[in-house]
């Protein structure tokens, strides 16, 4: 299992992503930025109307998500390339932290936030060894009916524990939900600096996970050399 795999990580990743949706939501216009379905809907709904300038206010958050995933793709193919993927999250974050409240300001604050997201759901995708979403939550909503069923019909263990960790999983993103509806109600568009504290966090378990698995490795090999002597 890879170091940004461990359930620390993976959870506080979680928590950032519930945390973003609610965010954009309640201080950033009414935008559920995570996602592209609903931007996608509207494109196809101001392209069936004809409204240009609409067409395009949907399409530069899509472009902005084709643009993480393919940058997060190049980072993931270079040495520590996770690392820099939370470190160009957190220059985001305290860019978005400098923006007003204003029509102009939210939509770009919106954007970039669509773009950290695509960044976060392509360069982190496992927990403990299963696929999961950490910005979404429909195929995490998903993956536990899948698990679900398995237990049902066959009374599989194996299933009702991985149907358990979907469930904590969905469970940490609507905290990170709630979590963001009483930062943003306290202190506004400033509170998207919380996002810095989980970003860190996620770095400091990450690490502290690889060196214990380091050190586990060269207990077991050091073992393994004795009994061979």
């Amino acid at each position: 299992m890879k170091k940004y795999e461990c359930f620390g990580a993976a959870g506080m990743l979680t928590l950032l992503g519930g945390f973003l949706d609610a965010y954009t939501y309640t201080c950033r216009d009414g935008v559920f930025a995570n996602a592209q379905t609903g931007n996608v809907v509207k494109f196809g709904i101001a392209l069936a109307s004809g409204e240009v300038w609409l067409m395009l206010r949907y399409a530069i958050p899509i472009l902005a998500f084709v643009l993480g995933v393919l940058l997060s793709v190049w980072f993931c193919h270079q040495t520590h390339g996770r690392r820099y993927v939370l470190l160009t999250e957190g220059a985001i974050v305290l860019l978005v932290s400098l923006m007003p409240s204003s029509a102009v300001m939210n939509t770009l604050a919106n954007v970039l936030i669509s773009f950290m997201c695509a960044l976060q759901a392509e360069a982190f995708r496992k927990v403990l060894g299963l696929s999961y979403a950490s910005t979404m939550c429909t195929g995490n909503l998903r993956s536990l009916s899948e698990a679900l069923a398995r237990f049902i019909a066959h009374q599989d263990q194996q299933a009702l524990k991985q149907m358990q960790q979907y469930l904590l999983i969905i469970g940490i993103f609507i905290g990170g939900v709630v979590l963001g509806i009483w930062l943003t109600s306290g202190i506004g568009t400033a509170a998207i600096l919380w996002a810095l504290f989980a970003i860190g966090w996620v770095v400091i378990k990450a690490e502290g996970f690889s060196r214990k698995r380091s050190k586990g490795m060269l207990m077991i090999y050091g073992r393994q050399r004795q009994e061979s002597v």
